[in-house]
């Protein structure tokens, strides 16, 4: 089955039939990495992402834990409070 084929496309030609089976090899190898670079480079902006959006979690929890301490204190011990977290 497999002579037939190689001899309808190479016409019996093995060189012929070397030289494409070569160049379909090399061009699968090209798309493959092309395919490779970019799933790494998905992957490099996706870990940015996350390390992102842990930073603003852990931003989000200082805050709240600060607002949660502050909610008790006078209008002045606040104020004195807020102004060391606005520099």
């Amino acid at each position: 089955m497999l002579d037939a084929l190689l001899s309808l496309v190479g016409g019996g030609n093995s060189t012929l039939v070397a030289i494409i089976v070569g160049v379909f090899g090399v061009l699968g190898t090209f798309i493959m990495g092309r395919r490779s670079a970019k799933n790494a480079a998905k992957v490099e902006n996706l870990k940015s992402e996350n390390a992102s959006l842990n930073q603003q979690l852990e931003m989000n929890r200082d805050s709240t834990d600060i607002e949660r301490r502050n909610a008790g204190l006078s209008d002045a011990a606040a104020r004195k409070e807020a102004m060391k977290w606005s520099k």
